[in-house]
């Protein structure tokens, strides 16, 4: 979190798994602080149920895509929130 407050990205692409720490977690914490809510957050994820999704965009997710997808579609969706 210090990292991501004081580069201040545009936008940040998390895997809904992160190992020992959980993606939406971190949006969720990201979007809540005031010095980090404006970036920009893609979620990538296996799970595509109704209720991953919602999940995700509840946990204040700008964009959830779902694995496998191409580098082409990550980078049109990456430049998408970005405009």
């Amino acid at each position: 979190m210090d990292k991501v407050r004081s580069d201040r990205p545009r936008l940040i692409v998390l895997d809904v798994s992160l190992g020992t720490e959980s993606g939406l977690e971190l949006c969720r914490a990201l979007k809540s602080d005031p010095a980090t809510r404006e970036i920009r957050i893609m979620l990538l994820s296996a799970h595509g149920q109704q209720a991953d999704i919602a999940a995700g965009m509840a946990a204040g997710a700008d964009r959830y895509m779902l694995k496998p997808f191409s580098p082409r579609d990550l980078l049109a969706a990456a430049a998408e929130l970005m405009t």
